[in-house]
């Protein structure tokens, strides 16, 4: 028995070494065990090598194992232990069951179970202790001695707690990972298999306690035992060694494994020193032989330019992607260099892979990523999960479609949209809702789409109703609930579903997608045994069980391998082994990623992992020790490469934010001072840039966005003529020019189509005139494409504007049936009558959106409110006057006749106009009878002359117009003069209340408050007839007095000329803004104003693709104007 070190530089030689000891030796005597132990993901390649090196080609007696496939392998031969062994996501059902059964005495750790990824991370500290033999009596002594440490202690109780519940689950059955070389350790002895073998240690940085421990055990046993070792030649490794020498891991494996031989009494072989003149790999690459002897160490500087290394700052990592895939090709192409001979590694593999993903298939470069895929986020999986959200929420809105939308029911999207527009509108919520026969038409889907709907929800809940009886059963078991599962996934075909997805990625060349779906139905089967397996006869809520099991789907992965064997090998710092490569790109070479950030130790800070270290609790390396071991990994990756090394930065992250270049550059430029930093950005020509027609279409895309903006390129030119040589490419071409050289859609749709849109007589509402006015196009969507917001069943603010209109309709149809007049109707009866309004108005309404809970009773309330108050404030304003509402709610569309409402566009075409004036105000006089109009709203909308002139405040004008013509088919033999126009805003107002103020001023202050806004006839008479009691400031209409009486600069006043030349205007306005829609008109033209845009609450500003920001979609900008310069506009346009 005797223990051999094959020591020396990287690149030196020491596996091909090593394995041709082993090759020479296992040749030399055919009949003993020859074990080549390496890391897990190492054990391919190292089967492969030694094939290849191998004169027979073949390794009969060699095994190649990890540690953990060495335990396994032995303790089956020699049926010593018979326990299963608990993989990972058995693991983790065992974690959550514990911390379900214990949640009364956990404390710290209670509350985070529920976070995805939390039992992985208590899995991986259980693990870890494991590793370094703590047991929960450890943990029990070690909280008694640390109580002065409340949050550290609250960890470790609660860490014994769960340790020892997964300890009792395990008990004669279970055997985890990190036990199966303890148990190994304490069955050598019996095991023949190691009696005489040779083994072989390669590709180890260190080992665990466990792993030494059983190495112990097998130095006396084993005939030989080699081991290679990454360790600078120059250097004696025999001396204490300090964590911060960039050799400290392996001098520490040196000493602890000469530790060990001299305990068991193992002869150490003379070690053999490779590298002492210089690495094999590095022969013919000087620079790249002077980074592997000065990296981390003595700093000697290469005084000439470095050849075979280059580094590169790019603007973001998708640039340094890009940059390598050129370069990649590049080497391909004109070296003739295999993709197989090519890696990339990056200290950040989430956003590197990512763009791998993406770019490299652009270029065709065929890769492959080193890393296991998780599945936690496959349409399977959460297919499953909302399966269960569904029964578990009782057939929400949410979880219902939630389900429905992962893709794999058998219904059409389009299906699906169509019901939820339905469930959304109805209020169908519960199963019960489901259940029943489906009745109710909403305002925007007929009775007539009843019947499809109610076939759709015939056919989900038949689907449904099996599985959601089954999974509620209080007294089921896991079993119950798992076979319930299982028969539910095999009605919905689950199997075949995935099989589909498998060859339909197969098809596409997307072999890891097409690996992912041919594991997933046998993943998740497999999951739903082991929780049979452990927790079988319990009885779990639907809760419960869907937490285990997502708990088990978080481990769930997918292990890849290597499609083919010329690949480019993409991988981390960590965990990626290289092997041979003549060309390393090493990409992200920024601060936060080199050295990385550092995860924080899992449960344990660093902070409370150096508390336990000073009590004597031992375990894995803390962060600063990792970042010394980062350091050493860095040393072994970049000195892999034997030809050429590229490394790469970059100024910004993926969202623009800088990044500084990390540490490693600055000592990598004092090594070659002659290294320079090549900026790509500036020294990459376009014709550079492009290697395939797919890579090019990204920079062909912003050329045209830089014509557009007339700033092309020769080499653009050349591109596009390029691209549009070629015929496959003509009809992208042409969608790409579409899109780059997109202006505001001004060519509009026609008259043929907008006739066959709105047909030749135009029946529109001055609010849609006004819509038109702020957007052509936003009107086209609304009133052509009929495109609308989904309906829901809530009260929404436009219910409440209904019901106020109503009650206030209703309010004023009463008081004229009732033996008052306006103004001499009793409070209390005003007040009657509101209650009995409101309350009719409520029942007329039906109620949508109103349900007998609290939020719908307190809604009920304030629109009484609301209507009591503006019925006390509609009163107060006819009383202190003379006019008299003379009718409500006018709809034109009883009066056939009315020219202000009937627009002739052309001699073929007309324009209808609908809607409703609110109250028509009326004063009679000998000759003349005076006309008020009054329009209620919600909102406080103002009256603005300027937005009257741009079209987008028509309505109060077109009102009056209709109201003075009403009113002369009256009185034909009167003069009707327009006496004002009004908002009236419908509020109960919160008033500053002072001390001391009487009733009588805080009524006149909330009179004030709820003045109308609008615009009164300047005459005197009139002014008096609408308000007869004030003498400065009026509470009722918008007039103010000067002392000496005249009126008031802040009064809000027209006089009679004023008032012809605004209603000729906004005529000539009706017939513009309708002529322009039967023309086809749907310009792409919001509006801009001072405070607001046309596109602030416009429904469709997400799907218009207007952007201010590009050059031809500016604003249609609005300019301010004067009362006077607006009158002159009126009398220019009439002239």
């Amino acid at each position: 028995m005797s223990l051999k070190f094959i020591l020396g530089n990287s690149g030196s030689g020491k596996s091909r070494v090593l394995y041709e000891t082993i090759i020479r030796s296992s040749m030399e005597a055919p009949g003993e065990t020859f074990l080549v132990i390496v890391p897990e993901q190492f054990t391919l390649q190292t089967q492969k090598d030694l094939v290849s090196l191998h004169p027979r080609k073949g390794i009969l007696n060699i095994d190649v194992l990890s540690f953990q496939r060495l335990a396994i392998r032995a303790l089956n031969d020699a049926g010593v232990d018979r326990r299963k062994v608990l993989e990972e996501t058995g693991k983790n059902l065992v974690i959550r069951r514990a911390a379900m059964e214990h949640e009364e005495e956990l404390t710290l750790l209670k509350g985070s179970f529920k976070k995805t990824g939390y039992v992985k991370e208590v899995k991986s500290m259980l693990s870890e202790l494991s590793q370094y033999r703590i047991t929960p009596e450890h943990l029990e002594k070690l909280s008694e001695r640390i109580q002065e440490k409340p949050k550290l202690y609250f960890k470790c109780r609660d860490l014994k707690i769960l340790y020892q519940a997964f300890q009792k689950r395990m008990e004669e059955e279970y055997v985890t990972a990190e036990e199966l070389l303890e148990v190994l350790a304490d069955h050598a002895e019996k095991i023949g298999t190691f009696k005489g073998c040779t083994i072989a240690l390669d590709g180890f940085t260190g080992f665990t306690p466990i792993q030494m421990e059983l190495l112990k055990k097998l130095l006396p046993l084993a005939k030989r035992v080699l081991v290679t070792v990454t360790v600078d030649a120059r250097e004696d490794f025999a001396k204490p060694y300090h964590m911060y020498e960039l050799f400290y891991l392996s001098k520490k494996t040196i000493q602890g494994l000469e530790r060990l031989a001299a305990e068991t009494h193992t002869e150490i072989e003379e070690p053999l020193l490779l590298g002492k003149n210089g690495s094999v790999r590095f022969q013919n690459s000087p620079s790249l032989a002077h980074l592997e002897q000065n990296l981390f160490r003595r700093r000697n500087a290469f005084r000439e330019e470095p050849k075979e290394i280059s580094l590169h700052v790019l603007s973001n990592p998708k640039e340094e992607v890009h940059f390598a895939a050129r370069t990649i090709l590049q080497l391909t192409r004109e070296q003739k260099w295999h993709y197989g001979e090519i890696a990339l590694i990056t200290g950040d593999m989430e956003t590197y892979s990512r763009e791998v993903r993406r770019i490299f298939p652009e270029y065709g470069i065929p890769f492959f990523i080193d890393e296991t895929r998780k599945m936690l986020l496959n349409p399977f999986l959460e297919y499953i999960k909302s399966a269960l959200e569904v029964v578990i929420q009782n057939f929400t809105y949410e979880s219902v479609f939630r389900f429905l939308r992962t893709g794999l029911t058998d219904f059409a999207p389009e299906t699906i949209d169509f019901v939820e527009n339905y469930v959304c509108a109805a209020g169908i919520r519960g199963y019960s809702s489901w259940k029943e026969e489906w009745e109710g038409k909403t305002r925007t889907i007929p009775e007539t789409d009843l019947p499809a709907l109610n076939k759709f929800r015939q056919e989900f809940v038949e689907k449904m109703a099996p599985f959601a009886e089954g999974m509620k059963k209080k007294d089921g078991t896991v079993l119950d609930k798992c076979r319930t599962l299982y028969l539910f996934l095999a009605q919905e075909r689950l199997e075949e579903k995935a099989a589909a997805m498998e060859a339909s990625f197969e098809e596409k060349g997307e072999a890891e997608l097409a690996k992912e779906y041919h594991q997933i139905y046998g993943t998740i089967l497999s999951l739903l045994e082991k929780m049979v397996e452990f927790l079988g006869q319990e009885v779990l809520s639907l809760t419960e069980f869907k937490e285990i099991l997502e708990a088990g789907f978080e481990d769930s992965k997918v292990g890849i391998l290597p499609p083919s064997v010329d690949d480019v090998l993409v991988g981390d710092m960590e965990r990626t082994r290289l092997k041979d490569i003549k060309g390393l790109f090493f990409l992200g070479l920024n601060e936060g990623i080199v050295p990385s950030q550092g995860g924080g130790g899992g449960l344990l800070s660093p902070k409370e992992r150096e508390v336990l270290e000073g009590q004597g609790i031992v375990l894995a390396p803390g962060q600063k020790e990792n970042s010394f071991t980062e350091r050493f990994y860095l040393y072994l990756h970049l000195t892999k490469p034997s030809r050429r090394l590229y490394l790469t930065y970059a100024r910004s992250d993926a969202e623009g934010k800088a990044m500084r270049p990390s540490y490693v550059v600055a000592r990598i430029k004092r090594l070659f001072p002659k290294l320079m930093t090549v900026d790509e950005e500036l020294n990459t020509p376009l014709c550079e840039k492009i290697w395939t027609e797919k890579n090019g279409l990204p920079y062909l895309t912003e050329g045209l966005r830089e014509s557009a903006e007339g700033e092309a390129s020769d080499a653009f030119r050349e591109l596009y003529t390029w691209y549009y040589g070629k015929e496959a490419w003509r009809e992208t071409l042409t969608k790409l020019l579409d899109a780059a050289f997109l202006k505001r859609r001004e060519s509009g749709i026609g008259e043929e189509a907008a006739r066959a849109l709105y047909g030749s007589m135009l029946h529109n509402s001055v609010s849609r005139l006004e819509t038109f006015a702020a957007c052509a196009y936003s009107h086209f969507l609304k009133y052509g494409l009929k495109l609308t917001e989904r309906e829901t069943l809530e009260f929404a603010p436009v219910d409440m504007g209904n019901l106020f209109h109503k009650a206030l309709e209703l309010f004023g149809k009463k008081v004229e049936q009732s033996q008052y007049d306006w103004l001499d109707l009793p409070d209390s009866e005003g007040e009657r009558l509101a209650e009995e309004a409101v309350r009719e108005a409520v029942e007329e309404y039906g109620l949508l959106g109103l349900k007998k809970d609290k939020r719908s009773a307190y809604a009920v309330q304030r629109i009484r409110r609301i209507v009591k108050r503006s019925v006390w404030a509609i009163l107060k304003q006819l009383k202190s006057g003379l006019f008299r509402p003379e009718s409500f709610e006018v709809s034109f569309q009883s009066v056939e006749d009315l020219q202000s409402v009937n627009v002739e566009l052309s001699k073929e075409e007309r324009m209808k106009l609908k809607g409703r004036i609110d109250r028509i105000d009326d004063l009679v006089r000998d000759k003349e009878v005076f006309v008020k109009v009054m329009d209620y709203k919600s909102g406080g909308t103002k009256f603005d002359l300027a937005a009257l002139y741009y079209g987008l405040q028509l309505q109060l004008v077109v009102y009056l117009n209709a109201a003075m013509e009403l009113e002369k088919k009256i009185y034909p033999d009167k003069e009707i003069v327009p006496a004002g126009i009004f908002y009236y805003h419908v509020d109960d107002p919160v008033l500053e209340i002072h001390q001391n103020l009487e009733t009588a001023a805080l009524e006149e202050n909330r009179l004030k408050e709820l003045k109308p806004n609008g615009i009164v006839n300047d005459r005197e008479d009139i002014i008096d007839a609408l308000d007869h009691s004030f003498t400065q400031r009026s509470s009722v209409i918008p007039v103010v007095r000067n002392k000496n009486g005249s009126l008031g600069k802040p009064s809000k006043v027209m006089n009679t000329e004023q008032f012809a030349s605004m209603s000729l205007f906004v005529n000539r306005k009706l017939k513009e803004l309708g002529g322009r829609i039967l023309e086809g008109d749907v310009s792409l033209n919001p509006y801009q104003g001072k405070n607001q845009t046309a596109c602030d609450y416009c429904a469709f500003k997400e799907i218009c693709g207007f952007d201010a920001r590009m050059k031809e979609m500016e604003y249609r900008r609005l300019r301010e104007m004067t009362p006077e310069e607006i009158f002159e506009k009126f009398k220019e346009e009439q002239e």
